[in-house]
């Protein structure tokens, strides 16, 4: 069985754990020790060490001066310690002064919400299908998933970004499931398409560069610069000459 641990607790809030940790804190007038806190949330369940103890507290500390700062005799302690330390602190202090205040609460409660805005929900449903659906067909979608969310933070897109309320990582590895799902097929090691990157390189450089300048650049002879461009050239001849029989 893993282990739990107050920081994947903390991940999936709202939980009663939270709200009761948090509590202490306050309770406490932030005075309480770090061992007093690891102490605590250990009673809980959950494993905490000492520095990440140290770091909510400061965080629940800092907090809570901001919200009840601002929101001065309309500040409700409860509903704040729902959300101290966890993602959910900045939805609450946006929706705080709104006529439907107490309704958007119902989603930080523990009591009514397993977690607050509904693409976190999603999330956190995928994840535990995807761990449960996809033992029974093999690890192949978990790898193509993984190596997807890579290739996502490679280019600087954030794999959990929404779109239509599927993650981008989901809609990308749909739409390649819908293409050559239900294939077998041999995939190659990168170094292939990096194969094919580089002779496309030394061809679009022989545009503007001398053979002697492309073999220095490209660690060719100058017989293997101009075996790759030649190739290039065919394989573009062919190519072209491919579409234009098919329309």
């Amino acid at each position: 069985m893993a282990e739990k641990t107050f920081k994947k607790l903390i991940e999936c809030a709202p939980h009663k754990d939270i709200s009761a940790a948090n509590r202490f804190i306050v309770s406490s007038c932030f005075t309480c020790s770090v061992d007093d806190l690891v102490s605590f949330v250990h009673r809980l369940g959950y494993r905490l060490g000492a520095q990440l103890a140290k770091d909510h507290i400061a965080l629940v500390k800092n907090q809570f001066t901001l919200a009840s700062g601002k929101f001065e005799d309309r500040f409700e302690l409860d509903y704040f310690c729902d959300v101290a330390g966890t993602d959910f602190y900045h939805d609450f202090m946006l929706v705080y002064d709104k006529d439907n205040f107490y309704q958007e609460m119902i989603k930080f409660n523990p009591e009514f919400s397993f977690t607050g805005d509904l693409s976190k929900i999603r999330r956190r449903a995928l994840a535990a299908l995807r761990s449960k659906s996809f033992s029974d067909v093999g690890q192949g979608v978990s790898y193509v998933m993984s190596a997807v969310d890579t290739a996502l933070k490679k280019i600087g897109v954030d794999p959990d970004d929404d779109v239509g309320g599927l993650s981008k990582l989901m809609v990308t590895t749909l739409s390649l499931m819908d293409e050559i799902g239900g294939m077998q097929f041999y995939l190659p090691k990168a170094q292939e398409l990096n194969k094919i990157i580089n002779n496309l390189n030394i061809y679009v450089d022989s545009y503007h560069m001398k053979t002697s300048e492309l073999s220095i650049k490209y660690g060719l002879s100058f017989k293997g610069v101009h075996q790759v461009t030649g190739r290039v050239r065919a394989a573009i001849k062919e190519y072209e000459e491919g579409l234009s029989e098919t329309n």
